[in-house]
């Protein structure tokens, strides 16, 4: 079973693995699900000892992962893009320009 003192902190601090895995993970964890089991745990903790937290997370946190890397596809990095497209222009009105310096300050909280 998932570890019972996780946290968000803790989850927060994880590395999203790349879409490919994720994709992979997703499959194989669906099977998994079936066949009874209800938590996971991390092969690139497990390989560096002093990021090894011994934590096991619960499965769901794969298909959180996938939720993740979508909405950052999705939506945050086609934000960023226009952003600095806008950031670059330098024939903005005073006004529309002083919006973008807002919208690029910004930025570095999402």
């Amino acid at each position: 079973p998932p570890t019972d003192d996780i946290n968000t902190y803790n989850l927060q601090h994880l590395l999203v693995p790349a879409r490919a895995v994720l994709k992979r993970m997703f499959s194989a964890s669906r099977q998994a699900w079936l066949d009874g089991a209800r938590s996971v745990t991390l092969a690139y903790f497990a390989e560096d000892p002093l990021r090894d937290d011994g934590l096991r997370y619960p499965l769901s946190l794969v298909g959180f992962w996938l939720e993740i890397f979508n909405f950052v596809n999705q939506v945050v990095d086609p934000w960023n893009r226009s952003v600095n497209w806008l950031h670059q222009q330098r024939a903005l009105p005073g006004h529309i320009r002083s919006t973008v310096e807002d919208l690029h300050q910004q930025k570095g909280s999402m």
